[in-house]
């Protein structure tokens, strides 16, 4: 198929128009649904405890486990990726997005 033959069948397409109903129907929806009561939000406050208290059994976790006075070295590979990728500067940048998130949260529901 040729391009000009390809622009002649789709040139003569007939135009689409909606049926002279849907307008008002989706005007009628977009109404009801504004007049409806807003969603509720995710109740943050309740569930802050709850993430602050898995972060910290998971935090005492990992400290018990290194205190039990194991000898094992890390893998120079670990480290190796630590140099590379610098999971440091991402642990860092990932706690303050959350911070600037944190603060753009609040200041916007004011």
């Amino acid at each position: 198929m040729h391009n000009d033959e390809l622009e002649r069948i789709l040139s003569s397409e007939p135009e689409v128009q909606a049926s002279p109903m849907f307008a008002s129907k989706v005007m009628r929806a977009v109404e009801r649904e504004a007049a409806g009561p807003p969603p509720i939000g995710f109740p943050w406050k309740r569930a802050l405890p709850g993430f602050a208290a898995g972060i910290l059994a998971i935090g005492s976790l990992l400290a018990s486990l290194s205190w039990q006075g194991t000898t094992q070295e890390i893998p120079a590979a670990w480290m190796e990726v630590n140099r590379h990728f610098g999971l440091e500067w991402l642990a860092l940048s990932f706690a303050a997005t959350a911070l600037a998130l944190g603060v753009a949260r609040k200041l916007a529901s004011k």
